[in-house]
């Protein structure tokens, strides 16, 4: 069981502390757990004593200790007197097939099961309670789980998933005891399993129609046997899922004979879920007997990639109206004394639980196949529409058996105020049912649906801290639950998931809190250059508040040196180097799983006429990875039509590049502040740019990035080494008009004689200092900004700026609001529940007074992110910010 060290950095590091000897926080909680005196130190010699049997446990163990801790362990028979790991199967042991015993004395660990699937959970259990000064605290635990089906489901279908993205979720599936993931490969937007007998699910299906975004991804049938093997290491079993008869449209457009007849397959087409009918109409057509061989040879090379026993055909949603207009249907309802078209559908379902049963499948599906059919009671349904345990009822009284997956609390694409935490820990699909109902429920299932999220952060944040919640839900006994007691524990496996890099949800971002948040993403643009390349310089980055470092690499090497190096200091890379443009495909799958990439950078400024090149590139990256993101930097709105444009104008040239480049953000820059004769004023055309990217940005929902200057730059440096109030000013007035990234030009200077943040051979300026005083401001402001829908954006003053609008009407619930004639930026946010004023004083010179008021209670947000009452009159430093929240 070797585990790559790629993969491994996403587990579980050491360098932090989880336990110590009166707090032991185990996710999820044990059955039995008794703290006994002393502890067993991984520091020295020590042995993993395993039967020949257990010997892929052994190496797991033994290499994850030495990988991850640095812990020099052999393997064998161990000298006398030496302290000892030691794994055995018992057969005595009164346990369940996935149940263990772990006793922790100073001399020695001793992990027993009655079966290898307990061996494991018991070396999880092991690593979640190893200290950052590799102790581990005496304990005798007797452990087994609650449910046998502890699920997780991911749709690859909305948005394609990469294979190195879903290894790094069954890692962490597998270190919270989770052990089946549902993959969810067809739907209406798309096919993502390769059938080698049908070519064209994948060469057509796969992919969105061009001018959306072609996504395309898929899987072929070696990197499917690649995930099973994987995720079968970490006990862990894949249960596929192939949508029928509706949710078919990616399957209808590639073979458009297999819908009705009576449908027009001129309007057939594959698209993003939120780009037309989510729901599409059109359906397998039931009464033709080529879908059945469709699907018939469609399973047979399904069930030859899956060796889980069961097999999911969803069923879920399948409008009808097709079907009552099809003579080809209406024959089979007549021919068959059906009922109606819902009792064609269990028709439908029949046949095809027949051709699973021939090659010894079972058949899952979402609880409507049950609904108005007569199928056999070892049909397993999902149990997905009704919040209570009600509806399942019907089914376990039928004898079928159930796996709890409620849209509230288990789908993990709603949101936290929908779907917290608390309520998945709280969930028990046994509640309301006799013990025999209860005895037919297999277990629990969060789902997560693609549609709505579509980088790996955003995912992530969905999915945790809520996965840990549901590890224990399905693991832990219901009489053992108590949500008081284990939100601290929830709150301990923060610090190990920051660890992992996992960009998990924080409450703070919804609420209005006392604490700090997440950090905000701020990128330095020719960070930390490649000569430099070290832990030192990374770390200096990080220290200074910027978390993404862009620079050029002289190749593919040189790149994964820095990913590695970054990794060690915190810091994420969007490199660039010269096998990216050249072999693109084979250049981003060596990249892709690295845990420290952010993105790829492709170009600068780039004229017009190369976004058609560039699209291509784009594409040619997308269709291996379609999470990680394609970084291209437009030019500011005053740059020349003809030298560098190739538009007619700057509106035409951001336009066409959003038309052609399947980018995920725009990101551009102008710098405000310049120097002449002595005199620093404002740049006439930066609100302007600002004004027109977020729009644009806005209409059609993308993020954007901006920049500001750090560094001198220009001829005669027109543009000034910028002073603090300059830099809060740039930062805060793109973060009022919605900006999600920041971006510093430059933190290292690429030019000699200019001054940065770091300057020639390392040397700090003063503006470092700067910029690491406003990052920490921006990072406590990140529940605020991170995330934020921008609703609208004025100014104010005795002048505003051209092509902005004032404010004339002042948005609830404000009252009054005076600037003085200086002027501000006023902006209305909008970020999960609440909502933010933010006032920007336009003057990087001069103090602002600023009296408002408010017709509801109403609360401040200060610079260290501490939430206050507000007072009706305030001083705004020049360039600086002055926010306040409510809940909407």
């Amino acid at each position: 069981m070797a585990i790559k060290k790629r993969i491994q950095i996403t587990m579980l590091f050491f360098s932090c502390l989880f336990v110590n000897a009166q707090q032991i926080n185990l996710i999820p909680e044990p059955v039995s757990l008794t703290a006994t005196e002393g502890t067993f130190s991984l520091n020295g010699e020590l042995t993993v004593v395993a039967a020949r049997n257990l010997q892929s446990q052994a190496a797991f163990l033994k290499e994850m200790l030495q990988n991850e801790a640095g812990i020099n362990i052999s393997s064998g028979k161990a000298p006398k007197n030496q302290r000892i790991i030691k794994l055995e199967i018992n057969g005595k042991l009164q346990l369940p097939e996935e149940g263990y015993s772990l006793s922790v004395a100073p001399q020695a660990v001793t992990i027993s099961a009655p079966e290898v699937k307990g061996i494991f959970y018991g070396v999880q259990s092991l690593r979640q309670l190893i200290t950052e000064t590799g102790e581990i605290p005496c304990v005798k635990i007797e452990d087994y789980p609650r449910f046998g089906w502890r699920g997780l489901m991911l749709d690859a279908s909305r948005t394609f998933l990469p294979v190195n993205l879903l290894k790094r979720y069954i890692d962490l599936m597998a270190l919270y005891k989770l052990n089946t993931l549902h993959w969810h490969l067809t739907d209406d937007q798309g096919w993502r399993i390769e059938i080698k007998k049908y070519p064209l699910l994948t060469q057509i299906g796969s992919k969105f129609r061009a001018e959306d975004n072609v996504m395309g991804g898929y899987y072929s049938q070696e990197e499917i046997k690649d995930v099973v093997r994987y995720a079968a290491e970490r006990n862990i079993t894949i249960v596929p899922e192939i949508e029928m008869p509706g949710h078919s449209m990616a399957t209808i457009v590639s073979y458009p004979e297999l819908t009705c007849p009576v449908v027009d397959k001129k309007t057939l087409e594959v698209h993003e879920f939120f780009k037309g009918k989510n729901i599409h109409p059109e359906i397998l057509c039931a009464g033709n007997e080529a879908v059945y061989e469709f699907m018939d040879n469609v399973l047979e090379e399904v069930c030859a990639l899956f060796p889980s026993q069961y097999v999911h055909i969803g069923g879920d949603e399948a409008p009808k109206q097709f079907w009552k207009e099809c003579p080809l249907c209406q024959k089979v309802i007549a021919e068959n004394n059906l009922e109606n078209e819902n009792a064609l559908q269990g028709y439908f379902v029949e046949r095809i639980l027949k051709m699973l049963e021939i090659r010894g499948k079972m058949l899952i599906g979402w609880d409507e196949i049950l609904a108005d059919s007569k199928l056999p009671s070892h049909v397993v349904g999902m149990y997905w529409r009704d919040r209570e345990n009600n509806g399942m009822k019907r089914f376990l009284k039928e004898g079928h058996k159930m796996i709890a997956t409620p849209r509230r609390p288990l789908y993990f694409d709603y949101d936290y105020k929908t779907n917290p935490s608390k309520n998945v820990y709280e969930y028990d699909p046994s509640a309301n049912l006799t013990p025999e109902e209860a005895a037919n429920v297999l277990g629990v299932q969060a789902n997560f649906w693609s549609h709505i999220e579509h980088s790996e952060a955003r995912i992530d944040r969905q999915l945790f801290p809520r996965l840990l919640a549901l590890a224990a839900a399905a693991w832990t006994p219901v009489t053992q639950k108590n949500w008081q007691q284990f939100q601290p524990k929830l709150e301990s496996h923060y610090k190990r998931l920051e660890q992992m890099h996992i960009d998990y949800y924080k409450p703070e971002l919804q609420a209005v809190t006392e604490k700090k948040v997440e950090e905000f993403p701020i990128m330095a643009w020719i960070g930390v250059p490649e000569e430099e390349t070290s832990v030192a310089r990374f770390r200096e980055l990080k220290e200074s508040g910027i978390n993404i470092n862009f620079s050029n690499y002289s190749s593919m090497e040189a790149v994964l040196k820095a990913l590695d190096t970054a990794q060690r200091a915190g810091v994420k890379l969007m490199p660039f180097c010269p096998e990216l443009k050249d072999t693109p495909e084979e250049t981003v799958r060596k990249l892709m799983g690295h845990p420290a990439l952010a993105g790829y950078h492709l170009r600068d400024e780039p004229n017009a006429k190369e976004f058609e090149e560039l699209a291509v590139w784009t594409r040619r990256i997308q269709a291996v990875d379609a999470v990680k993101p394609c970084y291209i930097n437009l030019f500011p709105n005053f740059a020349s039509p003809t030298q560098y444009l190739g538009a007619q104008n700057y509106e035409v040239y951001v336009d066409s590049f959003l038309n052609t480049i399947p980018v995920p953000f725009i990101s551009f820059d102008i710098y405000p502040v310049i120097e002449e004769n002595g005199v620093r004023s404002l740049r006439p055309e930066w609100y302007d740019n600002l004004e027109l990217i977020s729009s644009v940005a806005k209409a059609r929902n993308l993020p954007f990035w901006a920049f500001a200057l750090s560094v001198e730059h220009g001829a005669s440096k027109r543009y000034p080494l910028p002073t603090a109030a300059e830099i809060r000013l740039q930062m805060f007035s793109n973060l009022a008009y919605g900006a999600q990234t920041l971006q510093y030009f430059t933190y290292w200077t690429p030019w000699k004689g200019n001054i940065a943040p770091i300057s020639d051979g390392g040397k700090r300026s003063a503006v470092y200092d700067i910029i690491k005083e406003v990052n920490a401001e921006i990072h406590a402001f990140a529940g605020v900004f991170h995330g934020a829908k921008m609703l609208d954006v004025w100014h104010t003053g005795k002048e505003i700026p051209a092509k902005t609008k004032r404010l004339a009407t002042l948005p609830e619930p404000l009252t009054s609001l005076d600037t003085g004639d200086g002027g501000a930026i006023v902006s209305l946010l909008e970020n999960g529940v609440n909502r933010y004023l933010v006032v920007v004083n336009r003057d990087f010179q001069q103090y602002m007074s600023l009296n408002i008021t408010f017709g509801k209670p109403v609360k401040q947000v200060q610079n260290d992110g501490k939430v206050t009452d507000v007072s009706q009159k305030l001083l705004v430093a020049p360039g600086d910010v002055a926010i306040f929240t409510w809940e909407k």
